[in-house]
């Protein structure tokens, strides 16, 4: 769509000039979701067989009108869908709201699948640490790329998965891709692969001993979700694999590239962070208790998992005392305390609570902040 007619609709939408254009109101329905569930906000179940099935009955008012040699249907809700057709050529669609502007609807739902939100401290870790070291850009931009697809093959695969989709609608999370039907569970699947193979890629090419932990992390994203393992209905095993994938892996893989023994730092890593996993479950209680996921949440209630919480992070600075990391280190404590306490609270950051949100930032603000008296003190 050229940037004259986007200009022509978002005017459509917020300031009503062109409603004198509107040829006709028609009626569409949607087609049945994969999972059924009274919780799914049926605004959202859109598939591009269906954009090809206007006029199947129930439910929601089209506006459309023409614009230059372009077709423009605009389904009337607060983000709202907009379907353009150019003469007989293919379909093309977007999502808009005065948040976004208009984006390619099948890019958007791939760049919701792998969650930026969980990709970002990624990429943050992978960018800054490699620097620290005094390595140069080349391997901090190789690094980041690195982390970034390893987290976003792992979201991906997770939240493709069917089981994970029908607690999603349960929890009132029907919008994301694969339980709205815009993308695939096998779809979802295989793109998720891809994004862990170019992670792969880049791993050897930096360190070719980096193989055999990336065949490991690839593995437990591919069963977190995915019977008959199903990390995730365990626990202990599903927060000590994120803290594995999120705190462990990544200080380790950084060691490895920069030629460091940070085991030690890695250790401490994984115990902060697994900590903090529990972080993204208590707004899922719902789902994950009707489903038989075992979180910290649904076991023990919130307060008491709060509690766990705290103690876990304060055994963490107990072994960094004791493995004789550097002692500022303990300048963040309040850090993952504070953390803990705002998971509980009506604090949002896009979907998720504030804790979370903190959570998977804490993890790259830990690892620099540590780096640099590691490197500052020479320990």
């Amino acid at each position: 769509m050229s940037k004259s007619s986007s200009i022509a609709i978002s005017s459509f939408f917020n300031l009503n000039h062109h409603m004198g254009t509107v040829e006709a109101i028609i009626k569409i329905h949607f087609l049945p979701l994969p999972f059924s569930s009274p919780h799914v906000n049926n605004s959202f179940a859109w598939t591009p067989a269906l954009i090809n099935e206007f006029g199947i009955a129930l439910g929601t008012h089209i506006s459309s009108f023409s614009f230059r040699d372009e077709k423009v249907y605009v389904l009337l809700f607060s983000s709202c869908l907009v379907v353009t057709q150019k003469k007989k050529k293919k379909i093309k669609w977007y999502i808009t709201s005065e948040e976004t502007g208009l984006i390619p609807q099948p890019f958007r739902s791939y760049i919701d699948q792998m969650r930026p939100m969980a990709v970002v401290p990624a990429l943050i870790f992978g960018f800054f640490t490699p620097l620290i070291l005094g390595y140069g850009l080349v391997t901090a931009f190789a690094f980041a790329l690195l982390l970034g697809f390893m987290q976003a093959g792992a979201q991906t695969i997770n939240l493709s998965s069917p089981y994970e989709a029908q607690i999603d609608i349960e929890n009132n999370k029907g919008y994301r891709p694969t339980p709205s039907g815009r993308i695939p569970p096998k779809m979802g699947t295989i793109v998720g692969f891809s994004y862990l193979f170019i992670a792969t890629l880049i791993g050897i090419t930096l360190n070719f001993s980096l193989l055999p932990f990336l065949i490991v992390y690839a593995f437990l994203a591919a069963s977190f979700t995915v019977k008959p393992f199903y990390f995730k209905r365990i626990f202990p095993a599903n927060i000590i694999v994120e803290g594995l994938a999120k705190g462990f892996f990544t200080t380790y893989l950084l060691g490895m590239i920069t030629h460091h023994n940070f085991l030690t730092l890695s250790i401490f890593m994984l115990i902060w962070a697994t900590a903090l996993q529990s972080t993204k479950d208590f707004g899922d209680v719902q789902g994950d208790k009707k489903y038989g996921i075992q979180t910290l949440p649904v076991m023990i209630g919130k307060q008491k998992t709060q509690v766990v919480m705290a103690l876990i992070s304060i055994s963490s600075y107990i072994y960094a005392f004791f493995a004789h990391l550097p002692l500022e280190i303990f300048i963040t404590l309040p850090y993952p305390l504070v953390t803990i306490y705002l998971v509980n609270k009506r604090y949002k950051v896009m979907e998720n609570n504030l804790g979370w949100f903190m959570a998977y930032m804490g993890i790259p603000l830990m690892v620099i902040f540590s780096l640099f008296f590691i490197k500052m003190l020479g320990v």
